[in-house]
């Protein structure tokens, strides 16, 4: 014998189903899904490296100016006192009518007030940042020394004769 359900109850659970087909495209509609990128927005990184030896005064120098999302954030020079000349160098004369001499170059930087130079026995680096450039705005050869764009401060160094590259991620 079968037993009588109440037509209240099956009602009520047919009510309550029907809420599991209607409710999920309802709230889709009104309450849509945020649209968060996966990863979060990682900053453009952009090295310029360039490279010179000095033969006539055996100092190698090293540039590496950083640049995130296409601002210069700082250029740090390495100047390094060598006893020979690597291997693979030419003993060419140094194009002393566009390059300043290594000297002269160290000599002007001990010059500039607040400038970071840290002398380590052979090694000497000199820290340009865009403090260092607005506190000093008439200085044009500290501004040439941090160019606003990664591809103008390769053509800069360039001409100087130094070897760059430009590394980016």
């Amino acid at each position: 014998m079968k037993k009588e359900r109440n037509p209240i109850v099956v009602l009520l659970t047919m009510f309550f189903l029907s809420l599991f087909i209607i409710l999920p495209p309802t709230f889709r509609s009104l309450i849509p899904k945020d649209e968060t990128p996966a990863t979060p927005d990682i900053p453009k990184l952009a090295i310029v490296k360039c490279n010179k030896v000095f033969s006539q005064e055996l100092y190698q120098v090293v540039s590496k100016t950083k640049y995130v999302d296409g601002f210069p954030v700082n250029n740090i020079i390495t100047y390094e006192k060598l006893t020979s000349l690597p291997d693979g160098t030419q003993e060419a004369a140094d194009t002393a009518s566009q390059t300043p001499t290594v000297a002269e170059e160290l000599t002007y930087y001990k010059g500039i007030p607040n400038l970071e130079i840290t002398e380590e026995g052979a090694i000497t680096t000199v820290i340009i940042n865009k403090k260092i450039i607005n506190a000093n705005p008439t200085e044009q050869y500290l501004k040439e020394r941090l160019n606003s764009a990664a591809a103008r401060q390769k053509v800069f160094y360039s001409d100087l004769g130094y070897r760059c590259n430009i590394m980016e991620s």
